[in-house]
């Protein structure tokens, strides 16, 4: 039970991607995985090429994979949604449409997880950062918990002090 839907937005001519997998006991119940896949030069010297390998590259191919390996398990009991925003460099356009039409809707999203230059090399080698502002605590730890129990990264918290990405 898989849909794959572009979404035209009013203040982008960009369109988002949505895929979305309907779960099979709680299907009004959405999770939603994330990450931009627009990229912006900010003076890289490309000719006003926007190569985005990192911003945001890593984190649309972490949620290829993801989709993946989803689609390789039995059907989950939540609806899972994996959107690939559209005019996060531009002000967060896409995933604010998004928002605001679910939250009108009154879509019950239990949870998103946000993927935003996921190779960042700054922190170093199976290092991520937790962003701890404009966040759900919970969610936090359950990412956090997830990671001790089967992944077994180095996770550091940090902050934006802004609504930095689509999360």
């Amino acid at each position: 039970p898989v849909r794959v839907d572009l979404i035209n937005h009013a203040s982008t001519k960009q369109k988002s991607l949505r895929v979305t997998i309907a779960g099979r006991s709680r299907p009004q119940e959405l999770v939603i995985l994330g990450g931009h896949h627009d990229s912006v030069n900010i003076s890289w010297g490309h000719d006003g090429h926007a190569p985005g390998a990192d911003d945001n590259a890593s984190g649309s191919s972490n949620l290829f994979e993801v989709l993946r390996i989803l689609l390789a398990q039995p059907q989950l009991e939540r609806t899972v949604e994996v959107i690939w925003y559209a005019g996060e460099e531009s002000g967060l356009l896409g995933s604010a449409e998004i928002a605001k039409a679910y939250r009108n809707g009154r879509v019950d999203v239990v949870g998103v997880m946000q993927m935003d230059m996921t190779s960042y090399p700054g922190s170093g080698e199976m290092t991520i950062v937790n962003l701890t502002d404009f966040t759900n605590p919970w969610m936090q730890n359950f990412m956090k918990e997830v990671n001790a129990n089967y992944v077994g990264l180095r996770i550091l918290d940090d902050q934006c002090g802004y609504g930095c990405s689509d999360h």
